[in-house]
């Protein structure tokens, strides 16, 4: 984070990625199936590595903190895993990044409740507009997160929040990728501790408790997911932030 004036700062989220993948395949009456195949489609591994940045220019106004950005598409992407499989040759359906420039817009809101209790609202979207080089268009993407953040020091507090992630449908050269488009309601809780001036680090877990897909792709179920943020400020005097970012 730079700030660049009393209310406006410039933001750069670098994510590095860690994707333990389970795949189990299983006849309809749920008997275990050797699928002689499965390794062409879906296998149990773990991919890393960094996935697209996303850069925002902030503009706090009293508690309100409004955001415009754009995706960097740095992340790995895959050619079309439907065409691959219809060649019998190996793909790969999980993707680091959207391959192309994306716009963002984020809000939030820190509402004062009474000393040491504030509740946090905050609502965002990516919005990819084109189609990668591999014929790749990604859904788009909207959550909401509401909950309430209590300060237990001045170095330590603890952000409780609901959140809804909607995804809408991609495609690959204008078909549906029928493995996207959900809505996922969860729980997450962070524990920000600052560690100096504007210097923030922020262990979170997250926990969906309703994944409701579209009909027609790969049934998965959305385990546990942990994070650790850390911000820093680069220069001039930080803006305390309305809202830390959940991933």
């Amino acid at each position: 984070m730079v700030p660049l004036s009393d209310r406006i700062d410039l933001e750069l989220q670098v994510p590095y990625d860690i994707k333990d993948v389970h795949a189990r395949y299983e006849l309809p009456d749920g008997t275990p199936y050797d699928n002689p195949e499965g390794n062409l489609h879906h296998r149990t591994e773990k991919l890393e590595g960094v996935s697209d940045f996303k850069l925002y220019w902030n503009f706090n106004v009293d508690r309100w903190r409004f955001s415009a950005g754009v995706n960097l598409p740095v992340g790995r992407i895959e050619e079309d895993p439907f065409a691959l499989a219809a060649l019998g040759l190996n793909h790969q359906h999980i993707q680091f990044g959207t391959g192309t420039c994306d716009p963002l817009a984020r809000v939030s809101r820190l509402v004062h409740v009474m000393e040491g209790v504030d509740l946090s609202f905050a609502a965002g979207a990516q919005l990819p507009l084109v189609k990668n080089r591999n014929g790749y268009h990604a859904p788009q993407m909207i959550d909401f997160a509401a909950g309430p953040r209590v300060r237990i020091a001045d170095w330590l507090s603890v952000d409780a929040s609901y959140s809804v992630l909607y995804q809408s449908r991609a495609t690959w050269d204008g078909d549906p990728d029928p493995n996207t488009g959900y809505a996922i309601q969860g729980f997450q809780v962070a524990v920000p501790i600052r560690l100096g001036p504007g210097i923030l680090i922020m262990p979170n877990v997250y926990r969906a408790f309703d994944v409701n897909t579209r009909g027609g792709g790969d049934t998965f179920k959305l385990d546990w997911i942990a994070g650790l943020s850390l911000e820093i400020p680069l220069g001039g005097r930080p803006t305390p932030p309305v809202e830390e970012h959940h991933h």
